[in-house]
């Protein structure tokens, strides 16, 4: 995304939510860590790099849960298309 959306995008949250720029900076810092460990704890599930326990721990049991479905599906798919 170039750096002027991302600005517009900013400067649209600010006026949205009526708070100063240094705050909704934080608040996206963090929201955007969060988010980024969750991914990144379940790429590591499903690349069993890490437990389910752990990847649980991390980014929550809903979200595993429906990486486990979205990743039978896809392979179910895959099965599908190769005529198996």
């Amino acid at each position: 995304m170039p750096q002027t959306e991302l600005m517009k995008e900013l400067e649209e949250i600010i006026k949205l939510r009526r708070e100063d720029p240094s705050t909704v900076l934080a608040k996206a810092l963090r929201i955007g860590i969060r988010e980024l460990l969750k991914q990144a704890a379940v790429d590591d599930y499903l690349r069993k790099k890490i437990s389910r326990r752990e990847a649980v721990r991390l980014a929550g049991l809903d979200i595993v849960k429906r990486a486990e479905r979205e990743r039978k599906a896809v392979l179910k798919d895959i099965k599908w298309g190769l005529g198996a």
